[in-house]
């Protein structure tokens, strides 16, 4: 496909496997979009946020086709066949709207910095439109060029203006639509140089190892981001985050399997005393908790939040694409789908979408589905709960484990809790609880056991280890400084406590 060799590659496949090759009118494509409801709604938005982000950026249908056809050629032939399908959309959108006498929001912001644009105070206080003191700007971290001249304009109009903006790069997530984070992380740029900057660091939602888990998640952009070293209020026992990895043969299957286990996690939390209205469900498409919630509904003992016209009007667990939880919060967050894949978590069609090609400010769409994964974990006050598929684990869970400072372990030093399983002549099987309630088996050989251990024991007991066996386990820090004996490996799984 990105080569452009891909009816070669088909016909190369069909052959080998003695299938006929027919070929499909564009109309017929679409039809077969059309059967599959994830792929339309995914395409539907993916195309309705490029023409957002193209009005915003100044274009019209017009002037975007011939944006289209003059540079495109320098495009992937997938974001090549992107656009050609935006460009007719596009225009039979705005031949609608003139039809209809109806103007966008795009069009509202455009036509407000046409007015401004070249006119006096004076020609501007005349019309009804004084000079302001002060402009106060709230989540500046999702302002869009066009916004951001408006802002501009009207700060324009009299010399005494002080703008005031607040805003957090890390959670910059309406590209698709235009916004763009850079005007904040570059903010002095853009409004002035000698705007004052203030950072705010203390956080008063989150526990501390949320905190750090996302932070690790930034880490990873590509883009520069704000550095920022943030401190929970309520920094927690260190013990907030919960990974559940399934075993499936298929991603029909894992969804099946993360229905059974997702409900079984909300009816144990019930149960425990929290309530169902401080549960959210969120996953990165709104069609990724569909499965979760009619199994809640199927059963019927834990309600499920319904809305309508922006109220509540039955409170239960609350379920939302990441996008729609923004300036939401609940005790327990539970994230779906955190595994590779095309509806997956980061989704490989969203982050395939080249948004620069609209407007080079525009963020990089892998480093947008970081950001939205930050979003979705610090909605958490108390605990997060992610899912995923072993074996086909999502790069978010990789990257924060792979980024995790090492801890040396000194030798004597390795006391560890861990469940007596069973034994053989020459090894004891243990079972270890990584911070994020995972228990993994591990063998132990004998000659390595350095403490008397009770095989009758139900529960955890300590066993002194060889350092350099634990080494060899891979066994991962819980948090060090605790005042508690800790060890670490090079950590691939998560963190265990160490006594």
């Amino acid at each position: 496909w990105r080569s452009g060799r891909i009816d070669e590659k088909l016909e190369a496949l069909c052959t080998r496997y003695q299938m006929p090759l027919v070929a499909r009118s564009e109309a017929e494509l679409i039809g077969l979009i059309d059967r599959n409801q994830n792929q339309r709604e995914m395409l539907a938005r993916a195309v309705q946020g490029a023409i957002s982000a193209a009005k915003v950026a100044g274009y019209d249908a017009g002037s975007f086709a011939e944006h289209v056809t003059r540079d495109a050629k320098d495009l992937s032939f997938r974001d090549k066949y992107f656009f050609d399908i935006v460009v007719p959309v596009f225009e039979e959108y705005e031949l609608q709207l003139r039809s209809s006498g109806y103007i966008d929001y795009e069009d509202m912001i455009n036509q407000a910095c046409w007015l401004l644009r070249g006119r006096s105070a004076a020609d501007l206080a005349a019309a009804g439109v004084p000079g302001y003191r002060m402009i106060f700007v709230d989540e500046f971290q999702d302002i869009s060029k066009q916004r951001l001249d408006l802002v501009k304009l009207l700060a324009s109009i009299s010399p005494n203006t002080r703008v005031f903006c607040v805003g957090d790069d890390w959670q910059g997530i309406y590209g698709f639509a235009g916004a763009s984070s850079k005007y904040l992380v570059d903010f002095g740029k853009h409004i002035g140089d000698d705007a004052a900057t203030v950072l705010l660091r203390e956080n008063f939602r989150n526990p501390q190892d949320v905190i750090d888990f996302g932070a690790r998640i930034i880490g990873t952009c590509k883009e520069r981001m704000i550095a920022k070293d943030l401190v929970a209020k309520h920094p927690g026992d260190g013990r907030s985050i919960h990974v559940t990895r399934l075993d499936a043969a298929s991603e029909s299957a894992f969804r099946a399997a993360q229905a059974e286990a997702c409900h079984a996690l909300l009816a144990g939390l019930v149960a425990g005393g929290v309530a169902p209205s401080d549960i959210m469900v969120l996953s990165r498409f709104n069609f990724g908790h569909a499965k979760v919630t009619e199994r809640l509904v199927e059963e019927g003992k834990i309600p499920v939040a319904l809305e309508k016209g922006g109220k509540m009007v039955k409170p239960g667990v609350r379920f939302h694409s990441i996008h729609k939880s923004k300036g939401l919060e609940a005790g327990h967050v539970v994230i779906l789908n955190v595994y590779k894949g095309q509806y997956g978590f980061p989704s490989e069609f969203a982050a395939g979408i080249n948004l620069q090609f609209i407007n080079p400010d525009l963020p990089d769409q892998a480093d947008e589905e970081r950001r939205l994964f930050f979003v979705g974990l610090t909605r958490a006050r108390q605990a997060v709960h992610v899912f995923t598929w072993r074996g086909n684990e999502s790069e978010f869970l990789a990257s924060v484990e792979a980024g995790l400072d090492p801890f040396e372990v000194k030798r004597n030093e390795g006391r560890v809790a861990a469940r007596f399983v069973q034994e053989t002549l020459k090894a004891v099987q243990l079972e270890f609880e990584t911070r994020y309630h995972e228990k993994l088996l591990r063998w132990v050989p004998k000659s390595q056991i350095q403490s008397r251990y009770d095989p009758k024991a139900k529960g955890a007991q300590a066993f002194q280890i060889a350092a350099w066996f634990i080494e060899k386990l891979e066994l991962d820090v819980a948090r060090p400084g605790t005042g508690e004996i800790e060890a670490s490996d090079r950590l691939k799984r998560g963190g265990y406590s160490f006594w």
